[in-house]
């Protein structure tokens, strides 16, 4: 399914959770940073889904919120992409085997030991500067905190 969202988002917010083949395109290649949408909320499990941005100057910040369950053989995401532009490179952030891809640092982090240090969820943004590089990092906050993102 294509989901299109070609206006301003209200509450500035999206949420996708337990969802398959899908492709959600966020804003148009006009809109400007004043519809900037201010969180995309990824929750396990994901197949198959992926983010356009026809804009980059629309994306706000996207958390993820991996699996971290004790068997660990997966983060519950799995051929996760997002892309800048229309004509942008996506970037997969998990790939078809549910290794999740740091683009900051360019290293798969896989299930098991490499996933043992993973915070309970990671922020993903897009630097609006030149050169525009996604970059992820832990969320930090305490057990009743509600994360309050610049």
């Amino acid at each position: 399914m294509t989901l299109r969202l070609p206006g301003r988002i209200i509450t500035s917010t999206i949420e996708i959770w337990k969802c398959s083949n899908l492709k959600i395109i966020v804003g148009t290649p006009t809109s400007d940073s004043s519809n900037r949408l201010g969180t995309v909320q990824l929750d396990p499990t994901l197949t198959n889904v992926d983010i356009v941005f026809p804009n980059p100057s629309t994306i706000g910040k996207i958390v993820l919120a991996p699996l971290l369950s004790n068997d660990k053989t997966n983060f519950g995401f799995k051929g996760l992409r997002l892309q800048a532009g229309e004509e942008g490179e996506a970037i997969e952030l998990a790939d078809d085997e549910g290794n999740l891809f740091n683009p900051q640092e360019g290293v798969r982090i896989r299930p098991g030991e490499d996933g043992t240090t993973l915070p309970a969820q990671l922020v993903v943004s897009f630097d609006h500067g030149e050169g525009g590089k996604w970059k992820m990092e832990g969320l930090e906050r305490g057990a009743m905190d509600y994360p309050i993102m610049s």
